[in-house]
Order: C-alpha cells, then structure tokens, then sequence
C-alpha cells in the first residue's frame, strides 16, 4: 500500500508540472517580451526632435544674457536663431530730385547704338527717367549728387534706435572724364532731402540740410544724429531722403546704419540694387578753365534733347571754377 501511494503521488506532480517549468507553458511564458523604446519610430523621433529644441532653447537663454528675464530679447533670438534674418529689413532706391541735375558719366568712350541714340534725340529725353536708367544700366554714372530713398523696418519686439547713417569709403579717385550727358541743375524745385552727405570731406558724415538754401551742400549744417535719432518699433516703416554730394572725385562706397538694439550697438550695411556699391563721380574740369573737359559730351538743346557736342573738353557749367 504504501509503495502505491507513492507512485500516485508522483504520477501527480508529473501531470501538473509547476508554471514556467520546461514542460507545458504557463500564462506568463505566453507573454512577448516588452519592446525596448529604440523599436518604436515615433518615440525615437520624438526624443531626437525634443533633445534638439531643448539644446536651442539652453543655447538661447544662455547666450542671450538679459533674454531670460525679458520676453522680447527671448522671441528675438529665437526668431534670429530659427529664420536667421537681419534685425532690419532696407530697400534703397536712387532717383533725381527737382532741384537737381540729370548728368550722367561713363569712365571709357561710350558710344549710344542706334536704338539709343534714337531715344536721346526725342524731346525731353534729357528728363526721361527711362532714357537715365538705360544709361545708367550701360555702366554710367551720376555726376555731382545722387539722391537716395532709404527704407527702414524693423524684424524686432526690441525698440530700434537708429543712431547714424554714415558712408563707408570704398576708393577715391579723379572724376571720370570719358563721355558725358550734360544736363545740369534746372530753376525750381524743393528741396526733398532730409539729410546730406559731402564725400570730400575728410570724414563724411550726415548734416541737417540748411533750411532756405535748397542748393547747400550741408557743410553748414550740424551732424544730424547729433541730436537725432529714428526710433523703430516692430513692424514699422521709415523713409529716409538722404542727399550724397561729390565735386571733386569718382567715388565708390557703401553706406552703414549704426543703431541700438536693446542697449547693444549693431551696424548693417546698406548696398546699392543687385547688393553693389554706390557711385557717384564729380565733374572733370579742365585746369584753370572753368570748363569740364570730356572725351565725349552730349548736350541738350531747347527741346531737352541729347546732340553731341562738338568741343568735348570745353563745356561750359557753372560749377567747374
């Protein structure tokens, strides 16, 4: 009996086997194993993308200094961070003023093709925009004064205080003397400019325009960021009209606007269409004469029309003395 026992007891255990044994498989042998978070993509993703936004946002509060405890700085150097844009937004553009002459120079001897010299000789090609941007499109050169429209915009939440617009003196040279397009200053007109700019003086810097004198060169008038300035808000627009003034060399510069930015200093630079420099060249008179003197000149006659003139080195403007 006892022997019997024994057996069934072990023929028992045998027909259960405990869970998890080698023998049949119990509920939690059932179960797959749990995925690692690498297997799954969106998760992976999702930390790749959030470590990198954390890594802009620790860069940004640690390089922006005063940024942490003011909002604006913060969603400025974001922005900047993110579009990597210029604290202004500036579009310049030259044009002729009323108040002042049309002439043209080219360094070399230009010669006008027929389809040109078909526009020059029409009436009122002298005052013709169309006919000046060709000219100029040609490689000319405005003489005397160039007069620019300045856009300002402000990209920031910060206040933008512009502080100076002061050109930057690429090279200096003799005026050129190849061919001219003579029309010179005309009677009436207003003066439009509200700042101007010598570049023969030693260091040129903006001047207020002297009121009542609409031809000044502005030698007379004090700096005017001495006691201006042009505050920007974000968003806002301001046209400048700054005169450029040159009578005694070919010169070729850019123009640089200082300004402030929550109590930093920053420049951007301001380039002429197609991001090349300004030109502007003085008259190139002949010595002692009161004449200038060219290779070539085309006049205007009563019709404002263009002619060649037939004595190039010796036409007559008040301004060469």
């Amino acid at each position: 009996m006892a022997t019997k026992n024994r057996t069934s007891r072990k023929r028992k255990r045998l027909e259960n086997p405990p869970k998890g044994d080698a023998g049949e498989k119990g509920p939690e042998s059932e179960k797959e194993p749990p995925k690692r978070w690498y297997t799954k993509p969106l998760v992976w993703v999702g930390t790749i993308i959030g470590g990198g936004i954390g890594a802009v946002v620790t860069a940004l509060v640690l390089g922006l200094g005063q940024a942490a405890v003011d909002p604006d700085a913060l969603r400025d150097g974001t922005q900047k961070a993110i579009r990597g844009d210029d604290d202004l937004d500036v579009y310049v553009e030259g044009f002729f003023a009323e108040d002042e002459g049309r002439s043209i120079a080219f360094a070399h001897d230009f010669q006008p093709d027929a389809a040109l010299s078909k526009s020059l000789v029409k009436m009122n090609a002298a005052v013709s925009d169309e006919v000046d941007a060709r000219l100029l499109k040609l490689g000319g050169v405005r003489v005397g004064t160039l007069t620019l429209r300045i856009g300002l915009q402000s990209n920031r939440n910060q206040k933008i205080q512009i502080k100076g617009i002061t050109p930057e003196i690429i090279s200096r040279s003799a005026p050129l003397d190849g061919t001219l397009f003579a029309m010179g200053t005309q009677a009436g007109g207003q003066p439009v400019s509200r700042m101007v700019i010598n570049l023969h003086e030693r260091v040129p810097v903006a001047r207020e325009v002297v009121k009542g004198d609409p031809f000044s060169d502005g030698t007379e008038g004090r700096p005017y960021f001495e006691e201006n300035e042009i505050p920007l808000s974000y968003g806002r627009h301001e046209t400048v009209i700054i005169r450029v003034n040159a009578d005694r060399f070919y010169t070729v510069f850019n123009l640089r606007v200082k300004y402030l930015i929550n109590n930093r200093q920053e420049e951007q630079i301001i380039t002429d269409q197609g991001n090349q420099p300004f030109k502007l060249t003085g008259l190139h008179c002949g010595p002692g004469t009161g004449l200038m003197s060219y290779g070539r000149a085309f006049v205007v006659d009563g019709w404002y029309a263009f002619h060649p003139d037939a004595h190039p080195d010796q036409v007559r403007d008040s301004d060469c003395h």
